[in-house]
């Protein structure tokens, strides 16, 4: 179990009163204050107009050099703290009204699911 497959789940609102295509995304994930994987996706999303949509994104990770506890935490899928942080182009897909480009740094707590 050197290397293991993760899905990261991401729920991405939209406030505006027009739709919007999420063209990049680009992130890097910690878990414990770890590196675990990092990555650009395209084209991840089209989310309504006040609504939401729900994207997800595969990865592998490697356990190599990581702390113990991060490894024991997951295996007994318990709780871990996360960080991701990166960048994303919205494009509004409206004639006159540009895309924009927001940057984003969260941090918190999830269950180890599967």
């Amino acid at each position: 179990m050197i290397n293991t497959r993760f899905k990261l789940s991401l729920r991405i609102d939209n406030p505006n009163t027009f739709p919007i295509t999420l063209s990049s995304f680009r992130y890097e994930l910690y878990g414990d204050g770890n590196f675990w994987a990092d990555g650009v996706e395209k084209d991840l999303a089209v989310v309504p107009a006040e609504g939401f949509a729900e994207a997800s994104i595969n990865f592998e990770m490697n356990f190599i050099g990581m702390k113990r506890r991060l490894f024991d935490d997951i295996v007994a899928m318990r709780e871990v703290h996360y960080r991701v942080a990166g960048s994303m182009e919205l494009e509004t897909g409206m004639p006159g009204v540009p895309g924009f480009h927001i940057n984003f740094n969260y941090s918190g707590n999830s269950a180890v699911i599967q």
